[in-house]
């Protein structure tokens, strides 16, 4: 047989990796022993000459003789290196033995040595690869997990967070609000809360440290109350029906009374449970301990007992109103926490003219007691018996990656300053607070805040939603309406408070460069009950749905969030049919639509029935 070999010859070895990196094959090479037989594919000395590419590592051969076209054994690649003849007596047999096809030259001990540590270094990289992969996956699962905006956790994700520092900023965590300059016209496509209800639960882990506690089962059936347990002994009201809503404050001096700007004074004000004491020694530092705080503890321990631990922390003991509570008497499992009844209890020991209301995980600016005694602001004060100054809420990120309450991580990066929180939104490790919830403080103007000059107030022009909840200035008197002490536990205690202030005639108008800012705690017990739904409802099911079409018979009001949503329609049927309308700061327009979060609502006979949506929201 005679012809010309094929033009495709390639070797495995060079075409791997590092083409560039070769080594120059031996000068000669047999292919076959044999005579120089003119089989016209070789020099007249019965030897072809081999051409070698060490760019793309492809191999040449072409005839010597003159005008023999070239027989290319490899399409691609330059320079060339000329190694020499090869004897290829006996190359037409093997051409014809492979069909016509390449055939590979026999490789070297070295050429072979080559192609292993080429082949070695392509699996090394590939693992490296690999592990750098697996490595990244594992980190940002752990950021989702320990990182994620959620209320519930404290923290926020770092690609949610909001940035202060530049003018397109929305600290409102809603991106479709526009500017503060707005009247709410904004569209709310209800995503927020989806986003939220979506997060994978955090695997459960080790909490180190002796403050931590311990976890709870979220998914553990709901709480089974064979009677309601009787508050009405520890109410200002002494009311045990928890639909037994209340106008105003009982035994506050009353509002007619006439002030000057001299006389305003103001008490910082609180709840809280035991596990939280040791945070009020902070409250006592940043807001001076010269002025007064009232505080009501949910716990065993007598009030003396409390105060002597607060004055031994640093607290002075002239600034303290303490009262305690028992925890073991009136909510064992820690689902009820009666929080507005403990909220009620703080403000009835005020004996200052004015209030600051603020949960204990809410720690005050450094400044706040000297902004809200300026005499331009002391002068509204006066003024205007139903002022109530907004004070802007802030969260900042949890300092430690773990699922853990970190305090030698997290207080000292608490900011104390409008400056040092700036400084963190700026480097998204702070925002408004919670901008999962929209409702919740979305009607707080934070751009205004950034650039509102210290103790100038700016009054709000509207409310954006009926969930608005902020943390407030007021005048302790009697017209002030109390908080609704039905609401026990996780959900809308606070929320119905604001709504009927703001029914009641009052005017909400932030302070410049006033803040709190939120402590990023782990969850207490009443969230994690109000957490619990049904199987069918964690599938995405309507509630509707479900009563309608479920093959079984589910009890709604088994669940906190359900209960809380049938007494909240109760509260807003009694409000609008008892309470006089007399706002002064309108609802937005196109205000976000609150109702169609509840699990409940009531027909024209005020009985309840299931709404029909899904049950994705986290409305509180």
């Amino acid at each position: 047989m005679s012809g010309t070999p094929s033009s495709s010859l390639s070797s495995p070895n060079l075409r791997h990796c590092s083409p560039d990196v070769v080594d120059t094959p031996p000068s000669r090479k047999s292919f076959a022993n044999g005579n120089a037989g003119g089989n016209g594919n070789g020099n007249k000395d019965g030897t072809t000459k081999l051409r070698y590419s060490t760019s793309s590592s492809s191999l040449r051969t072409s005839s010597a003789r003159t005008g023999n076209n070239n027989s290319n054994l490899s399409s691609m690649g330059s320079p060339i290196v000329n190694v020499g003849p090869i004897n290829i007596t006996n190359f037409s047999l093997l051409s014809g033995m492979v069909g016509g096809g390449s055939f590979p030259p026999p490789l070297s001990k070295k050429q072979t040595r080559l192609q292993r540590l080429q082949l070695g270094w392509c699996l090394a990289r590939l693992v490296l690869i690999m592990m750098i992969t697996l490595w990244i996956g594992a980190l940002v699962a752990v950021l989702r997990t320990d990182g994620s905006l959620s209320s519930r956790s404290g923290v926020i994700s770092p690609g949610k967070l909001l940035d202060l520092g530049s003018p397109r900023a929305l600290l409102n965590g809603i991106a479709n609000h526009g500017n503060d300059n707005d009247n709410g016209n904004d569209n709310d496509n209800d995503n927020s809360h989806k986003r939220t209800s979506k997060r994978k639960k955090p695997k459960k882990k080790t909490l180190r440290g002796p403050s931590v506690p311990k976890p709870v089962d979220v998914n553990a059936p709901p709480l089974t109350i064979s009677s309601p347990i009787d508050l009405s002994s520890i109410s200002i009201f002494h009311a045990s029906d928890p639909s037994a809503f209340q106008f105003s404050t009982p035994d506050a001096p009353s509002c007619a009374a006439p002030l000057s700007p001299a006389d305003v004074t103001f008490t910082l004000v609180t709840q809280l449970s035991e596990d939280r004491i040791w945070m009020i020694p902070h409250h006592c530092d940043r807001w001076g301990k010269s002025h007064p705080l009232s505080i009501v503890v949910f716990t065993d321990r007598s009030a003396d007992d409390v105060t002597a631990q607060l004055v031994s922390d640093g607290c002075s003991p002239d600034q303290l109103a303490v009262q305690t509570v028992s925890k073991s008497r009136y909510d064992p499992t820690g689902t009820e926490y009666p929080v507005n009844i403990l909220r009620n209890m703080a403000f009835s020991r005020v004996r200052t003219t004015h209030a600051v209301y603020a949960d204990v995980d809410f720690w005050p600016s450094a400044e706040l007691h000297d902004l809200l005694s300026r005499p331009s602001v002391a002068e509204r004060f006066a003024g205007d018996a139903k002022l109530a100054v907004v004070v802007p809420a802030f969260q900042m990120t949890r300092r430690c990656p773990e699922y853990r309450d970190c305090r030698e991580l997290n207080i000292p990066s608490m900011p104390r300053h409008k400056k040092a929180l700036l400084s963190l939104v700026k480097k998204r490790e702070a925002s408004s607070f919670d901008p999962t919830n929209a409702g919740g403080h979305g009607s707080t103007k934070y751009i205004t805040w950034r650039d509102q000059e210290a103790g100038v107030l700016k009054d709000l022009p509207c409310i954006k939603s009926n969930r608005y909840e902020p943390y407030l200035a007021v005048r302790y008197c009697r017209d002030l309406p109390p908080f609704q002490e039905g609401f026990t536990g996780y959900g809308k205690n606070k929320m119905t408070w604001a709504m009927q202030l703001r029914r009641t005639g009052y005017l909400f108008s932030q302070l410049g460069e006033a803040f709190l800012v939120h402590y990023p705690h782990l969850d207490s017990a009443a969230r994690l009950e109000w957490n619990k739904k049904p199987e069918q409802l964690k599938k995405g099911v309507a509630v509707g749905e479900l009563l309608e079409h479920s093959e079984q018979e589910i009890d709604l009001k088994a669940f906190k969030r359900a209960r809380v949503d049938q007494l909240f329609m109760e509260f807003k049927k009694w409000m609008g049919e008892e309470v006089e309308d007399r706002a002064r700061v309108p609802m937005c327009e196109n205000s976000l639509n609150d109702d169609v979060r509840l699990w409940v609502n009531l027909n024209e006979n005020g009985s309840g029935h299931a709404n029909d949506h899904t049950s994705s929201s986290t409305s509180r």
